[in-house]
């Protein structure tokens, strides 16, 4: 785990070709900036607390200024109470201040997982295209969304891997590595999005305490480097491992 704090972590980044999944939000053309949000990181509920609900997680500057709102879904509810098998979930949307949908993450299972093994995905999704041609792969609310890149829980839950899609399919090797650290139930929790060794993209840390007590992330992005894909990643840690059958873990 990287030691002494962001700066020693980050390196600038080269731009995508492409632009940034959510367009100009949060830009780091000109430097790295730091994005704030009280959720995404770890689940919000334990198993004996019910069906975990839907949450409205707004993303904000350093300035607390919202940049855009992620409107995670909740859990659905078990066909029996009894069962350790958890149906899919609807989508996360993303969605500017004014409330326009402007991406969504979605799970990739087409049937609930009904055991402890194997690996699942999620795929995030744009208002923008992200390569020239590109069809869009569903709509929401009458806008199209084009598939971005795809978070794949490869059997380890604290660290995640981000392929980029592109004209072919997935990108390989993979991007990035969503990596979580952290004691069981004590804050802070930290996390890096990196390329490799040494190339750290993202640096976040827990502050605050938990969510229910006023608690959230501090992330900074490296120059160059993609906010909007590092805020929508931090949910897909929780997002794969709340599919696995309950006790699975």
């Amino acid at each position: 785990m990287p030691k002494g704090g962001s700066e020693e972590f980050l390196v600038d980044q080269k731009p995508f070709a492409s632009g940034s999944i959510l367009g100009d939000i949060a830009s780091t053309v000109n430097g790295s900036v730091l994005i704030r949000f009280p959720c995404g990181m770890t689940l919000a509920r334990s198993a004996f607390e019910g069906v975990e609900p839907a949450s409205v997680c707004p993303v904000k500057d350093a300035n607390e200024q919202i940049l855009f709102t992620v409107c995670r879904a909740g859990a659905e509810p078990k066909s029996s109470m009894f069962s350790p098998v958890k149906p899919l979930r609807k989508p996360t949307v993303v969605r500017n201040p004014a409330g326009a949908v402007i991406a969504m993450l979605q799970t990739d299972s087409t049937e609930p997982i009904k055991s402890s093994s194997g690996a699942n995905s999620y795929t995030g999704y744009s208002a923008r295209p992200h390569f020239p041609g590109q069809q869009s792969s569903v709509t929401i609310e009458g806008v199209p969304l084009y598939a971005w890149y795809t978070h794949w829980n490869g059997g380890n839950k604290d660290k995640t891997q981000i392929f980029l899609i592109g004209l072919v399919g997935l990108e390989k090797p993979h991007a990035y590595e969503h990596q979580l650290y952290g004691a069981a139930f004590m804050p802070p929790w930290k996390f890096t999005l990196a390329t490799g060794e040494k190339a750290g993209v993202a640096w976040g840390t827990k502050v605050g305490g938990s969510v229910d007590a006023g608690g959230r992330n501090e992330v900074t992005v490296a120059k160059g480097m993609d906010a909007g894909l590092v805020a929508m990643a931090a949910f897909g840690p929780a997002l794969l491992e709340a599919e696995f059958v309950e006790n699975s873990n």
